[in-house]
């Protein structure tokens, strides 16, 4: 029989008048909705409202000079190897040199020095050059460019659904557009950051206050604190300031072994958590090997104090007391709640393969003429009207709850595009008015399915429920198989892809409950109180 529980009927009631509350916040001033709705409209795209744009540039000279490193390192491997002896390595900006120890070694040193790809190898007397190719040079900025794109659209927008424009400009620059922003420091802080993740031993914590070297006028701190941290260098150990920082100058440095244990790239995920005293901090996990990695060190360095660093500064140096084994840790520090989840994103998205540095910002208005717009949204809500207008015409007081359970669904879509922090943009409103449309499919095949029941002489009671029953296959199936393609389309799309499919998945989902649940609930209350002699389909 048609029936509900009163808790069912409860529940859906509140879900209903709960999202078109929390949807109405995008089209009524906050002083007509009541205090404990919250205020979260979905903010507008580019097209529609305007933002920043800042553009990018790689720092190629850091990036060469870390190839060069990493190329110094595989010179080294192989002179130790075939045990040739050498002095004066040196990593410059896009080659190694160094001098054999016997001028004999140098046939040998060449032909192993050929091995190494994209490398020309220049031999004079003992003096020995290796550099890298024009063209290795040309990918690794290509390379870099790409990566650059991939962590800066995760680090601003993770679910895809912000609409925010990125792309490659020339063989080095990455222009960025982020609609309904008009202070771009937090997007320069948030994005110029490389957020290379290590941990190392610290020796030795210094307060600010013991190095009477240094001065207390901040406005000079940062060339200070870099001639600083030169000047105590050592082969041993090198300073690094703290994270903590007082009147723009860090509290503490920290006396730190230059071997880096254990770096980012082995983390799995990271996020915001909060500890005892409701303080913000940030839990990250490890992949397997780093898992295995930490417990090592852990178990080596025992009583000792473990730097993590991210970016040349010290977030915090805990004491090691015992073997870390469960592959995940802590990072404690003096963290806002918006620092620690900056922070989280970054550890999350990965570290930057060369310093960006921002060299243009503006504001650019709406990209679509005010005309364009009024007309977009007129033709958005017209669409809906139609559709609704139809279901009255051809269903009668069964199309008047088909409508309402097309409201209460643009109310769920909305609602949770504003939850999400979506970002709107005029052919996002246009898909709004075809998933409404696509949304009343499931109500015109439980109707039809009633209708062909009435024909079987059947009491509308007991037609109705078995409309239902028997609609639902057919509506899973098609759902289904639709949710399975958005699925995919999220899962290898990016950026403005990803919030088409997630919005487009919303709208499926919220049209099988609302057609399914709640047109069937109304239906109930319409039989129940009003107590009809025939139904009007």
């Amino acid at each position: 029989m048609l029936s509900f529980s009163r808790w069912k009927i409860f529940l859906l009631l509140v879900l209903s008048v709960g999202s078109l509350l929390f949807a109405l916040t995008n089209t009524l001033p906050s002083a007509f909705l009541p205090h404990w709705v919250p205020q979260k409209p979905i903010a507008l795209g580019l097209d529609l409202k305007g933002g920043v744009h800042l553009l990018f540039e790689i720092d190629e000279k850091a990036l060469f000079q870390e190839k060069s490193h990493f190329l110094a390192e595989q010179v080294r491997t192989c002179l130790r190897k075939n045990a040739l002896g050498y002095r004066s390595l040196k990593a410059q900006e896009t080659k190694v040199t160094f001098c054999l120890v016997d001028e004999k070694d140098t046939k040998t040193a060449q032909k192993i020095l050929n091995s190494i790809q994209d490398t020309v190898p220049v031999f004079h007397q003992n003096k020995v050059s290796i550099a890298y190719r024009a063209s290795a040079l040309e990918f690794f900025v290509s390379q870099a460019l790409q990566s650059s794109i991939d962590i800066i659209r995760q680090r601003i927008d993770e679910t895809g659904t912000k609409e925010l424009s990125i792309q490659s400009q020339g063989k080095n620059r990455i222009l960025l557009q982020m609609p309904g922003v008009y202070n771009p420091q937090h997007l320069k802080n948030l994005i110029g950051k490389t957020a290379k993740l290590s941990f190392q031993i610290v020796e030795e914590v210094l307060p600010r206050h013991a190095l009477s070297s240094f001065s207390q006028n901040p406005s000079q701190s940062s060339s200070q604190e870099s001639s600083l941290s030169s000047s105590v260098r050592s082969s041993s150990t090198q300073l690094l300031p703290g994270y903590d920082k007082q009147d723009g100058l860090p509290l503490f440095y920290y006396r730190v072994r230059p071997e880096i244990l254990l770096t980012g790239d082995m983390l799995s995920d990271s996020r915001v958590t909060f500890d005892t005293y409701n303080q913000p901090q940030v839990f990250i996990e490890w992949n397997s090997k780093g898992a295995y990695r930490f417990a090592q060190i852990t178990t080596q360095y025992k009583g000792e104090l473990l730097g993590i660093v991210l970016d040349g500064s010290v977030l915090s140096s805990p004491v090691i007391k015992e073997p870390i084994l469960g592959g995940s840790n802590v990072i404690h520090g003096s963290f806002s709640v918006q620092q620690a989840q900056e922070l989280s994103v970054l550890m999350r998205c990965g570290s930057l393969p060369a310093p960006l540095s921002c060299i243009q910002e503006g504001v650019i208005g709406p990209g679509l003429g005010s005309d364009s717009i009024k007309k977009g949204i007129n033709a958005t809500f017209f669409g809906i009207a139609l559709v609704m207008i139809i279901m009255l015409v051809v269903y009668k007081a069964f199309g008047i709850f088909a409508n309402l359970s097309l409201i209460v669904n643009i109310g769920f879509l909305l609602s949770a595009l504003s939850f999400l922090e979506a970002t709107l943009t005029l052919p996002g409103l246009a898909g709004i008015a075809l998933s409404m449309g696509m949304a009343i499919d499931a109500n015109v095949l439980i109707n039809e399915r009633i209708k062909e029941e009435l024909q079987e002489n059947l009491g509308f009671v007991s037609a109705i429920e078995r409309g239902y029953k028997r609609a639902f296959t057919s509506i899973l199936d098609s759902n289904l198989t639709t949710l399975i393609g958005v699925f995919i389309v999220y899962l290898f799309g990016k950026g403005p892809v990803r919030g088409c499919a997630i919005t487009i998945g919303l709208g499926i989902i919220f049209s099988m409950f609302t057609a399914i649940s709640l047109s069937r609930l109304f239906i109930f209350l319409w039989i129940r109180y009003c107590h009809p002699k025939k139904i009007w389909i």
